[in-house]
């Protein structure tokens, strides 16, 4: 996972940007029911964040059982 980027639009306008690793045993809603807590996370402790973009990926080497 790299580290979250952040871009500036204004002052109260904030993109972020996330790549993060999710574990391959995981099913598709259960991923974007972590992105919504995520997001919702951000949002609620950085009202300025207004785009959040996140890139999800499976761990490497590791393959569905």
């Amino acid at each position: 996972m790299g580290r979250p980027m952040t871009m500036h639009f204004g002052p109260h306008d904030v993109l972020v940007v996330l790549c993060i690793e999710f574990d391959p045993a995981l099913t598709a809603s259960e991923v974007a029911e972590a992105i919504d807590r995520i997001e919702a996370r951000i949002r609620s402790q950085r009202p300025d964040v207004k785009h959040i973009y996140v890139e999800a990926r499976s761990f490497p080497g590791r393959a569905r059982p």
